[in-house]
């Protein structure tokens, strides 16, 4: 989209605001006249983002509201399948080397890597307990009252890293009424889901008690194939050379060479929730719940192989395998005749044997054997997650309220990755640890004759992890060994090391909130918080090299928030607002000297926005409306370097931009090392403005047909010009111009009583890119293909709303859509010198779900 088009479209919507606005005041909506059917008229909805209730439509932030039960009936059954539906998002799994954790953005803030260097820019709170990590933050959705995503920076409330926006999982709370369900789906690939939840009485009217469990079990839906066997069964040993077989039992003769698979998963979870009603003054809730995960790495294949030309890194470890196996990791020259394995035609214009990809989506030639150092990786994922909360209310006046809140969060996740081929170099074992302990204070309370509505508040928490692991370096070990030049720059580099870093983080904060009723109609927000905080990062990776002394960093910063919205009439409100939101300072994770253990910057957002929430047709069309443009300084990007400096200095000096960049004259390694410096992954700042549209829509247009929809905008340009560190092209898109969703339901009801209610949902995800950020991308070659999915369910409703039976496709088309996909070109339009690797989402799965309601 033009620049140009681009300001018309974000002009009109204030145009199309202010009409709006204008129709509704001056004119009597539609079907005034007619006598309102409440059954026929959409749900108020309740929300506590502002931590009091408010009806969602007479709050002026941008918010997607859906109950538990609204999200079963979606199939939503994850924190990555909340991107499906909330606008200006891109919620995502990522592939394999950043294990099982997702990939979670909102309005263009996001965050991929999983080390606690860094920390989310999107928050996630489960019962009003702050996640800190990427590690996480992939929670399934149990047993909960609603979710809450706030779009946007929510700074003064929600606090640090709220940059992009928070989501909240808020779970049921115990009422002691004797209600609960019991619930069982079998599916394809051997789906099986228990899950259940009574909520009883311990003590009449006084302790209440909620507990809830579900057990998941799923196969995965790419085969892993040995190598050796597969080549032998097609009919061509030679590119198997020497290279061993790891299957147990071997089964050439078939043809059945799957030795494992991949997106598969098994999960138990339990939760208990507790309510006590000391008196009519103090109440106290408990919570404590527990998830255990074992599942298989990230469906991700290998599609393409490297170019044999390469030369470099990859052509001394080509030559190591052909050394000591007689195999090769480049495809191979056909020299004549035909195969049944895929082909490259397009190197040097002689057709290669890419023997290393299987030529399907769903199968991958990828072995966790490690031939090079006889290390056998884990093929499964294995995580615990253990969260614990206690609140206590208080009403201290009729016109006061208290909250405490104690949390404590801690988890252990343990991964490998390899790269997809059979050799697995390069590959690591994740090992994290981690606990966090919070407490938080405040007081709620009214003003100045009910005109005030004010929140004051106070925050701490500490936070220890415990990065674990092992790294081994092939690639860059074998080369060093084998290469002069390497060995030159590394030395004696060992083929692998030991991860043994320690992060510690303190965070103190204080925060104040106030809602002004001016007149009836117009109100005014202001808001505003002061963190403080300290962290500490120990490095330690042994065999390579450690570092004595720990990096002391972090910062004090302060969010505010202003807001006018007026409530134009009882179905129009408008607001407008502008507000802050920072991401932690952060740190270098993976220095190679000591002088480049150094801070990353913290990222600072001011959004502005204007919006409007409407209900049309006597409440039976919801329309709700927001623009917003953000200043996006500092934002902090990685880009490599090289360091000038003496790699045994604790000083790494000024970096000289480019991987492996020449070092000039008058540095250390432009002097003693031929102008090679050492490579550095160096983060600075690119400052960047973001802009876009969301519209969120609710209709029931018949009694008994609700449609639901949203539809989002979405444009990043960075400040620096072509040539400039951190310059994107404004053709490139790291989260998708455009998305939506839409829904909907219909209740057919029959004489007895009972409903059938068929469902549809289509999701739309808009184009990206995956080429040079710097250049124009180059059409389908530098596309991560956009794709529309949908999901369905049809829903039998007994009588008495005890039983129902459910059937439910996800994927119903059975779409083949990537969540990643490599670049099929260099920038350029030539050939890779690089593998290229896909993420394809799951397939078509049909599912039965049988559930039976107490009340």
């Amino acid at each position: 989209m033009k620049k140009s088009n681009r300001f018309t479209l974000f002009a009109s919507v204030w145009v199309f605001l202010l009409s709006m606005g204008s129709a509704l005041v001056c004119g009597p909506a539609m079907g005034q006249d007619q006598a309102k059917d409440e059954e026929f008229v959409l749900e108020d909805v309740v929300v506590t983002s502002t931590y009091t209730e408010t009806k969602l439509q007479e709050t002026p932030i941008s918010i997607t509201a859906v109950s538990g039960e609204v999200l079963e009936e979606r199939n939503i059954k994850s924190i990555q399948d909340l991107g499906l539906i909330i606008p200006s998002s891109a919620i995502r799994q990522q592939g394999n080397a950043w294990g099982p954790n997702a990939y979670i953005g909102m309005r263009g803030v996001d965050q991929s890597d999983f080390i606690p260097a860094f920390e989310p820019g999107v928050v996630v709170y489960v019962d009003d307990i702050f996640n800190e990590t990427v590690v996480g933050s992939t929670l399934e959705l149990i047993d909960l009252e609603r979710i809450e995503a706030l779009r946007g920076p929510q700074g003064t409330l929600f606090g640090k890293n709220a940059i992009g926006g928070a989501i909240r999982l808020i779970s049921k709370t115990p009422q002691g009424d004797h209600t609960g369900y019991l619930q069982a789906t079998y599916g394809d690939y051997h789906r099986l889901e228990f899950s259940g939840a009574y909520d009883f009485a311990l003590i009449e009217d006084k302790l209440f008690t909620r507990i809830s469990a579900t057990s998941k079990r799923i196969d995965g839906y790419m085969d892993r194939l040995d190598y050796t066997c597969a080549m032998n069964a097609a009919g061509y040993p030679e590119l198997a050379g020497d290279f061993p077989s790891y299957m147990r039992n071997y089964r050439m003769t078939t043809g059945d060479c799957k030795v494992g698979e991949k997106g598969g998963n098994q999960m138990d979870a339990a939760k208990v929730m507790m309510r006590y009603l000391a008196t009519d003054k103090l109440e106290f809730n408990m919570g404590v719940d527990y998830t255990n995960i074992l599942q298989d790495t990230q469906a991700e294949t290998y599609l393409r192989g490297r170019d044999p030309n390469a030369g470099g890194t990859d052509g001394w470890v080509d030559q190591w395998y052909k050394d000591n196996y007689g195999v090769s990791i480049f495809p191979v020259p056909l020299d004549g005749g035909t195969t049944t394995l895929p082909t490259v035609v397009d190197i040097d214009g002689v057709e290669y044997i890419d023997a290393l990809v299987t030529g399907s989506p769903y199968s991958v030639y990828e072995s966790f054997e490690d031939p090079i150092f006889g290390i056998r990786w884990p093929d499964k994922i294995k995580q615990h997650y253990t969260n614990v909360f206690a609140r206590a209310d208080y009403d201290i006046t009729d016109n006061i309220h208290a909250k405490f809140i104690f949390g404590y969060r801690e988890y252990r996740q343990i991964f490998a990755t390899v790269n997809g081929t059979p050799f697995s170099f390069n590959a690591y074992l994740i090992d994290m640890n981690h606990d966090q302990t919070s407490y938080e204070l405040r007081l709620n309370g009214s003003a100045l004759d009910e005109r005030l509505d004010w929140t004051v508040g106070a925050y701490y928490y500490e936070t220890y992890t415990h990065y674990l692991g092992h790294v081994t370096l092939g690639t860059s070990a074998i080369a060093a060994q084998m290469d002069p030049f390497w060995h030159m720059v590394f030395g004696d580099m060992p083929f692998g090391f030991d991860n043994n870093d320690q992060f510690y983080n303190d965070s103190r904060s204080v925060f104040g909130h106030g809602v002004y009723a001016i007149t009836d109609k117009l109100s005014l927000t202001a808001g505003a918080r002061v963190t403080d905080e300290s962290k500490t990062f120990a490095f330690d990776h042994t065999n390579l090299f450690q570092i004595e002394k720990p990096l002391e960093y972090g910062s004090s910063h302060t969010d505010w928030k202003l807001a006018l919205d007026y409530q134009f009439t009882d179905d129009f409100m408008a607001y407008v607002s502008a507000s802050t939101g920072y991401r932690s300072e952060g740190a270098n994770p993976r220095p190679w000297t000591r002088g480049q253990l150094l801070p990353a910057p913290a990222e600072e957002l001011i959004m502005y926005e204007i919006g409007a929430k409407t209900d049309w047709f006597d409440n039976r069309l919801r329309l709700n409306l927001t623009a917003y443009q953000g200043d996006y300084d500092p934002r902090v990007i990685g880009e490599w370097a090289s360091q000038c400096t003496n790699p045994l200095s604790d000083d790494a000096g000024e970096p000289v931009w480019g991987f492996m960049a020449t070092c000039p004259p008058g540095t250390w390694a432009g002097d003693n090392a031929g102008g090679t410096g050492q490579f550095w992954f160096i983060y600075t700042s690119a400052p960047a403005t973001t802009k876009g549209v969301e519209l969120d829509l609710m209709a029931r247009p018949l009694k008994n047909l609700t449609i639901n929809g949203s539809l989002n905008w979405f444009d990043l340009d960075v400040d620096v010009g072509p040539g400039e560190r951190g310059y994107i092209h404004p053709d490139y898109h790291t989260q998708a111009e455009w998305g939506w969703n839409v829904g909907a339901d219909y209740r057919i009801e029959f004489d007895n009583g009972s409903m059938l209610i068929p469902r549809i949902d289509a999701f739309y995800q808009g184009t990206r890119n995956n080429s040079s950020l710097s250049e124009k991308p180059n059409g389908p070659d530098h596309e991560i293909p956009d794709y529309t999915l949908f999901n369905a369910r049809l829903t039998y409703v007994s009588a008495d709303t005890h039983w129902s039976l459910s059937l439910e496709a996800q994927n119903l088309f059975d779409k083949l859509y990537w969540t990643y996909i490599g670049s099929n070109k260099n920038q350029d339009l030539t050939d890779l010198t690089w593998s290229r690797t896909g993420d394809p989402g799951w397939p078509r799965q049909i599912g039965l779900t049988l559930r039976y309601n107490f009340f």
